[in-house]
């Protein structure tokens, strides 16, 4: 017998020269837990309280009289998203690490977002830092479109139960003419802006606008589109051309070379002309050798600088006198 106190946990016999004890399990387990309701909490692989009242109602679990649990820590850090999907109608399917495939539609579907957010940035010419206005616009599209699995019905109108109205979408990225406010512009400017279509508003109806000179974003429904005209076609600024300097040629310089070529190209076909050429290359005495756009003025010192006339200044003036 095993006492302490007035206490008498457990009882055994001797077996040779082991005791062993005749107690309950159950009562070495229930140790560990505060009550019978957590001892079953954990051998039933940490339960929620609704299972285990379901199974106390049909008797099996006929040691509980109620189901009182109290807190489990275990539960709390493992089990608070299994909780958050029960409540809110989510149901959880694993799979295997490393196996997107096997995720299935919502797989299928995150798939379908990026490609088409894809095609639809690459298709005007927007830089990567638009990819979060392109998802956007993609699943508002999408959620617009005819749905398989709704018998090929709009998503916006099951979810809504009204008619979608198609007549507001716009090509993405396309060039628009965005209404300035009259508060924000003067008599002397322009009352638009020129802008580029990036999205759609979510709550409101309206639009979302990128102005690449201001470099920011515009929300308005003030607009007018151009879908003709896209991002990756916009013109750049008018930059003034520089004059062009004129090119200046020597004539002799040009005849010369001119001559020389004609001269290596006839000597190697054997014409009978490089006679003439080269009488024209080494010309008689009698041939004008004026040059070409220059003068000929003579070029005379002025007459202030005669020292005629500086002689005479020195006579007029006197001898200076010692």
């Amino acid at each position: 017998m095993v006492t302490k106190g007035a206490l008498v946990p457990g009882k055994g016999k001797k077996t040779d020269t082991l005791y062993t004890t005749t107690g309950s399990g159950n009562t070495i387990v229930a140790t560990v837990a505060e009550n019978i309701a957590d001892l079953w909490h954990y051998r039933l692989g940490h339960m929620s309280q609704k299972g285990m009242k379901q199974l106390l109602s049909r008797g099996k679990l006929p040691e509980l009289k109620s189901v009182d649990l109290s807190t489990c820590e275990s539960c709390i850090m493992g089990k608070r998203k299994k909780e958050y999907c029960a409540n809110h109608g989510i149901r959880m399917e694993k799979a295997i690490p490393g196996t997107p495939h096997q995720n299935g539609v919502a797989e299928r579907l995150n798939r379908t977002i990026n490609e088409r957010a894809k095609s639809m940035r690459l298709h005007v010419g927007l830089p990567p830092t638009f990819w979060a206005d392109a998802i956007s616009s993609a699943v508002y599209l999408i959620n617009r479109r005819p749905s398989v699995p709704l018998d090929c019905e709009l998503p916006e109108e099951v979810w809504s139960r009204r008619e979608a109205n198609l007549s507001h979408l716009k090509t993405f990225g396309c060039l628009t003419y965005v209404l300035v406010d009259s508060n924000a512009r003067n008599k002397l400017e322009a009352k638009s802006r020129k802008c580029y279509f990036i999205g759609y508003r979510d709550k409101a109806f309206g639009y979302r606008f990128w102005d690449d000179q201001g470099r920011k974003i515009i929300r308005s429904r003030n607009v007018i589109f151009n879908e003709k005209i896209i991002y990756k076609n916009k013109t750049s600024p008018d930059v003034e051309e520089a004059p062009q300097k004129p090119d200046f040629v020597r004539l002799d310089d040009l005849l010369e070379v001119t001559m020389h070529e004609r001269d290596v190209s006839d000597m190697e076909s054997g014409s009978s002309t490089s006679t003439s050429i080269i009488t024209l290359l080494n010309p008689g005495p009698n041939f004008p050798t004026a040059a070409i756009h220059r003068t000929t003025r003579t070029i005379c010192p002025p007459q202030r600088f005669s020292p005629t006339l500086n002689y005479i200044l020195l006579t007029d003036g006197g001898e200076p006198q010692s």
